[in-house]
């Protein structure tokens, strides 16, 4: 296991070494961080955990493989299956692997975790707002690099559907008929 099995805030976190070596927490005596040392912070149900020491992950963090394994790991001690993860910093949802390797870089990183279908209506409608609005920008960027958009390309090489309005523009095209955020 890369990640350590999480502890309630304030116990001995386990050492990457140690993690690495696929210890468990009865096997690794307790032992204080370090001063300069960088501990994610996990909130899940309203549960703070320690995780693991940011530092000592190293360069693996900027790591294609990094949100994955996090997300895996996630699964696996939290119980939040990686389909209904939603994972947030203090600025929003963290979506992609550079998400989250900013996250990380934080002085006290901590990181948000919900289980979709559990998460409150507020939430999740700012959260919805959120995607729209980095939507319309990478739609921007699409025009800015003379593309065609992301949306227009899915649109041509998917045949249509029941419930989509091909005539329609905007992420109005995209959406069935009833769901939510259309009307």
């Amino acid at each position: 296991a890369l990640l350590a099995e999480a502890e309630p805030a304030g116990a001995a976190p386990m050492s990457a070494r140690a993690l690495a070596a696929g210890a468990s927490l009865s096997s690794v005596p307790p032992a204080p961080p370090p001063p300069s040392s960088r501990m994610l912070r996990v909130e899940v149900n309203g549960l703070l955990h320690d995780w693991f020491d940011v530092d000592e992950m190293g360069d693996f963090l900027r790591s294609a493989a990094f949100s994955s394994t996090l997300r895996e790991n996630i699964s696996r001690y939290f119980g939040v299956p990686m389909e209904k993860q939603a994972i947030y910093d203090e600025d929003g949802l963290l979506t992609t692997g550079a998400d989250f390797s900013r996250a990380l870089q934080r002085v006290h990183p901590k990181l948000f975790v919900y289980d979709v279908s559990e998460m409150g209506r507020e939430l999740k409608d700012r959260t919805v707002e959120e995607l729209e609005l980095i939507d319309q920008e990478v739609e921007q960027s699409w025009r800015h690099f003379g593309t065609r958009s992301a949306r227009s390309r899915l649109s041509a090489a998917a045949p249509p559907g029941p419930g989509l309005d091909r005539s329609a523009e905007g992420p109005e095209r995209e959406r069935a008929p009833g769901s939510a955020g259309s009307g």
